[in-house]
């Protein structure tokens, strides 16, 4: 078995200028870096839609290569430390994309994250085994379907981590 390797993201804590290394996509009106809730540093992320337009969404992503000395089969792990708000609204979900050598997705691994809604720092995960040909993976934190007028309507993460064992 081959050992597990260190995390492979970069800013896992958005810690560093802004959200370098992180894309950001979305209709939800708040999809910021704040210093509100981190669990750990100074700084997490939050997506939220406590004023924006009804049924938003939003999205955190990051790619990574796969190292070097890396396997077919072997399984790949992404986690999140997530905290949900009171009046938070919408689907929270983990994905992993394994993509192969032109950009293309090989294989996608979602699950919903962080049910029922909790106002405490609570981890969340997802795995997949790494395919044939596979050249990147990619990393998502996604939220759809936020209302708006609720109040603070955000989910934050901190502390992400892609690890492969």
């Amino acid at each position: 078995m081959e050992a597990a390797s260190s995390n492979l993201l970069l800013n896992s804590s958005f810690e560093e200028d802004g959200l370098k290394c992180w894309g950001v996509t979305g209709t939800a009106l708040r999809l910021e870096r704040g210093n509100w809730h981190p669990r750990t540093g100074r700084w997490a992320f939050g997506i939220g839609n406590d004023e924006g337009m009804p049924d938003a969404d939003g999205a955190i992503t990051q790619e990574v290569a796969v190292p070097e000395g890396v396997k077919v089969g072997q399984k790949c792990f992404f986690s999140v430390w997530m905290m949900k708000e009171a009046n938070f609204s919408g689907v929270f979900a983990l994905k992993l994309e394994f993509l192969g050598e032109g950009g293309q997705t090989l294989r996608e691994v979602s699950r919903p994250a962080g049910t029922p809604v909790r106002q405490e720092w609570q981890m969340a995960r997802v795995f997949g085994v790494l395919p044939s040909g596979v050249r990147r993976i990619r990393v998502a934190c996604t939220c759809e379907g936020m209302k708006s007028g609720t109040g603070q309507s955000f989910v934050w993460i901190d502390d992400a981590a892609l690890t492969v064992q």
